[in-house]
């Protein structure tokens, strides 16, 4: 019997489309699958950077936004910035910002199963993290003798030079709250009598000091106009360049703005304060500064301002060190801001109600004959941060 076995050539050609589509599909598939995790990962980036840039420039950033840091957007992905946000971990870390990046884009192969495009974000979180900001800086020493104490709140004390005290004086971090004591320079950390937590000691100088700019704007943008001493002496004082010294007859309210005392600054024992808006004093180095009297100062903090920025008195340091005597009796000070008093080798003595700061005191030295209380500032504008490492946070 002759007979022919019928050959599936039909069959098997559909079978291999078949498995060519599946195959195809698969492939389409890897490539979207792989597509999106590319530009998850990119997002990321994108992310991560823009939340970094605001940490490290608030005052570009401001209260957030969209896209505030194009340059670290190649991809041109929806960025929404938000500053500040609350940090993962409130107690050891400070002044977090936010970055939520976005993109959609037309998918390869997908499409052919139903799903033209595909969607992806990423989310960052920077912050300031491990270490409280400074209410106390020395350029050099800190010494303290008898039972005087320097009781921090939520701050750290740096000192550059020589931390030296008796058995029964020192610095210590309140109880339940958080700080550190810090020594630069490769400076001895062990020469504190009485000093909690133990001082740790650096090789490093000291990393973040407040600019010795002296400003020829004011607050607004405007120039400063250039005025005569006497017209600041009558229990007003307007901002502005004054090139002789000013010596308050007086007490005196200082409008908000900017003051540069090219001639130096006595404030006389009269009392001193600031309308609304706060102030910003600017003494050069080689001038006098006299504080005495009943002053209450704090600085200016504009929406935007950045961390450090809150100047309320600058006297750097230009050449040698001055003597400044803030003696309980003779000043009475409240101050809000960063202090800059790196010109002066400053003795605090008299009682601890005499002296008030929230925010950081920077100084060529101090020596405490009484105790003190400082504290930081709730806006953190108006503090300075000591190796305070910006980080990813989340």
């Amino acid at each position: 019997m002759n007979s022919k076995i019928q050959k599936p050539s039909g069959a098997i050609a559909v079978i291999v489309a078949i498995l060519f589509l599946v195959l195809f599909g698969f492939i389409g598939l890897a490539v979207d699958i792989g597509y999106s995790h590319v530009q998850k990962t990119r997002l990321q980036a994108v992310a991560d950077a823009q939340a970094l840039a605001c940490v490290i420039s608030p005052s570009r950033c401001g209260s957030g936004g969209k896209n505030l840091f194009p340059e670290t957007n190649p991809q041109n992905a929806e960025v929404t910035v938000i500053n500040p946000v609350a940090c993962p971990n409130t107690s050891v870390q400070q002044g977090c910002a936010q970055a939520t990046a976005y993109a959609e884009w037309k998918t390869f192969f997908m499409g052919l199963l139903g799903s033209p495009t595909s969607k992806a974000q990423a989310t960052a979180i920077a912050g300031r993290n491990a270490r409280a900001p400074s209410c106390i800086t020395t350029l050099s020493g800190f010494s303290a003798n008898g039972t005087n104490m320097m009781t921090l709140n939520n701050c750290s004390a740096d000192i550059g030079g020589s931390l030296t005290s008796t058995n029964r004086s020192g610095i210590q971090v309140a109880s339940g709250a958080t700080g550190s004591i810090s020594v630069y320079n490769g400076n001895s950390p062990n020469q504190c009598g009485n000093c909690s937590p133990q001082p740790v000691g650096l090789t490093s100088s000291l990393p973040s000091l407040p600019s010795p700019t002296i400003p020829t704007t004011n607050l607004d943008g405007s120039a400063l106009v250039v005025r005569s001493g006497s017209t600041c002496t009558s229990g007003t004082c307007q901002p502005g360049i004054y090139n002789s010294i000013v010596r308050l007859t007086g007490n005196t309210t200082f409008a908000s703005g900017n003051y540069v005392f090219n001639g130096g600054l006595d404030t006389n024992s009269k009392s001193v304060t600031n309308s609304v808006g706060g102030v910003s004093f600017y003494i050069p180095g080689t001038q006098i500064l006299s504080l005495t009297g009943n002053i209450t100062l704090s600085a200016p903090t504009p929406p935007g301002c950045s961390i450090g920025s809150g100047v309320v008195i600058s006297h750097p340091l230009a050449s040698a060190p001055k003597s400044l005597d803030l003696n309980g009796s003779r000043v009475t000070l409240k101050l809000n801001g960063i202090v800059n008093l790196s010109a002066d080798n400053i003795t605090i003595s008299g009682a601890s109600s005499s002296f008030s700061l929230n925010g950081t005191l920077v100084a060529n030295s101090i020596t405490l004959n009484g105790n003190m209380y400082p504290n930081i500032s709730a806006n953190p504008c108006n503090n300075l941060y000591q190796s305070a490492k910006i980080t990813l946070l989340q």
